[in-house]
């Protein structure tokens, strides 16, 4: 064994100096390290010029943060210096009115006479319009209305209004009394007898006879089925079509279980519908498979399911009334689908 290990560690001159070389490069790397740090020392490095510049650097920076301060200030605050105020707009003073009362009629009186009383010229311009549109003043109060006229200038010439009432000619009235004589000359004119129209009375309407329509369930087409009051296209066609997937009705009552049929639109039609024939078709339940079964409308995947499985584990029924021992269907659905299910 060791004589196999030594040939494995036996080297040729060439391997031997690779070896040499290689151990005396990898302590190179580790010695040479620690020798440049001891003999040679770093040059130091001077700062000062960079810390110059961050100094000023931050000096713009808290300029420029009181520039934006003053300038939020002045948009926030309604703050402008001095020398950009504007000056304010000076407007010219109301003129005092003085009052000159005398005595006027506000229907009558000219324009001129209204502007002596001390009338601004826009309220007389007003009043003379409102008179030239047919307007007039029929009480002292009146002439509070007038746009612009103010409570104080009535007060002023309250007592010298004079308003003159308008008078309106009085009718004449004939009351000479005809003499006796000439009373019966005058030609008596027979009176005009105006008969007197007798009172309309009303007649109601008579209301519409509808002739009762009977239907068979079982025998009728959609159209058929649209004649009774109350079944529209709709309700016929789902009627034909529950029909179908029953195999046919046996009781009026069915007609109820129609997918969207209200229990009022029921009370009203059930009336016209009879079953002349109530031929059914028929499902046999020793033969028929869960796919079968679950296209009735009474029998869900999971009841069709139970059936099959009853049948295969305890074999064919021997009448429909076996499906009671079948936990899964109460009685009332037995019932209800004793008529369509048979065990030929």
């Amino acid at each position: 064994m060791k004589e196999h290990l030594w040939e494995f560690l036996d080297f040729t001159p060439t391997e031997k100096r690779g070896l040499f070389l290689f151990f005396l490069c990898v302590g190179l790397l580790f010695i040479i390290p620690n020798v440049y740090s001891k003999f040679l020392q770093p040059e130091p490095f001077d700062a000062s010029g960079f810390e110059a510049d961050i100094e000023k650097w931050e000096a713009g920076l808290i300029e420029k943060d009181a520039k934006g301060k003053k300038k939020y200030f002045e948009q926030n605050w309604d703050y402008e210096p001095s020398y950009k105020r504007k000056k304010k707009k000076s407007y010219p003073k109301k003129k005092e009115v003085k009052i000159n009362s005398f005595p006027f009629d506000p229907n009558k009186a000219p324009k001129a006479k209204l502007l002596a009383l001390g009338l601004p010229e826009n309220v007389v311009s007003t009043l003379i319009n409102f008179r030239e549109k047919g307007g007039s003043f029929y009480q002292k109060e009146d002439l509070k209305k007038v746009y612009g006229f103010k409570k104080e200038w009535y007060d002023a010439l309250e007592n010298n209004i004079q308003i003159q009432k308008k008078e309106y000619p009085k009718k004449e009235f004939n009351s000479v009394k005809q003499s006796p004589i000439e009373e019966q000359n005058k030609e008596e004119k027979p009176k005009e007898v105006i008969k007197e129209k007798e009172p309309t009375k009303y007649k109601p309407k008579p209301k519409p006879v509808y002739k009762p329509i009977i239907v068979d369930l079982n025998t009728s087409s959609a159209e058929e089925l649209q004649k009774v009051r109350g079944i529209g296209p709709s309700f016929s066609k789902r009627i034909v079509k529950y029909r179908k997937s029953l195999g046919g009705f046996t009781d009026i009552t069915q007609v109820s279980e129609v997918y969207g049929m209200p229990d009022s639109t029921y009370q009203n039609i059930k009336g016209s519908l009879t079953l002349h024939s109530k031929k059914v078709q028929t499902i046999n339940i020793n033969t028929a498979t869960t796919d079968d079964l679950k296209m009735h409308p009474y029998l869900s995947w999971k009841l069709a399911n139970a059936i099959v499985k009853y049948r295969k584990t305890h074999g064919d029924f021997s009448s429909v009334d076996d499906l009671k021992k079948i936990y899964a269907l109460d009685s009332k659905l037995i019932t209800k689908l004793k008529p369509y299910l048979t065990v030929e």
